[in-house]
């Protein structure tokens, strides 16, 4: 009797798993599965729009560089004050002779042709505009940053022309 009572409680030790445990533990696994994929795409996410904050200040910076410090050396412009925007702008100076710049938008790059070899100093630029009131410059774009469209950028610069 004693050996028959053991191995019933053998057999009652090796039973496995019920129904409620196996769903319990389903139901857990399932639940950090979400978290961990949730915490996953955030972090995506972030990363994608750390990666556009950084393009657009990258692209702010370069493109308002060399408009700024051409614009203050011009003594003169082919823009016609008060008159509608346009999309392509050439400033002079005398330099030890005489030197021309113009600043143009060829696709989502931003051209700076001084009569040398072009120079992006924007890619990823839409919709540039110059308006001109006396000797103040607006310079108007937007720029687009590729991994996240939705944080386009608008950039209005007023620049005094000759100003520096």
């Amino acid at each position: 009797m004693n050996l028959e009572r053991k191995q019933l409680e053998d057999q009652e030790k090796q039973r496995g798993f019920t129904l409620l445990e196996f769903m319990v533990s389903i139901g857990f696994m399932a639940l950090l599965a979400g978290l961990i994929s949730g915490s996953t795409f955030l972090s995506i996410r972030t990363g994608t729009e750390a990666g556009a904050v950084a393009d657009v200040a990258v692209e702010t910076a370069t493109t308002t560089r060399w408009l700024v410090r051409d614009v203050h050396r011009a003594e003169t412009t082919n823009i016609v004050d008060l008159a509608p925007a346009v999309t392509t702008a050439s400033f002079s100076w005398d330099d030890g002779g005489p030197v021309t710049c113009t600043f143009s938008l060829v696709g989502s790059q931003f051209i700076r042709d001084c009569g040398g070899p072009q120079v992006a100093i924007g890619k990823l630029i839409s919709n540039l505009t110059f308006v001109r009131s006396g000797n103040l410059i607006t310079a108007n774009y937007q720029i687009v940053p590729p991994r996240a469209v939705d944080r386009t950028q608008t950039v209005d610069l007023n620049i005094a022309l000759g100003g520096g």
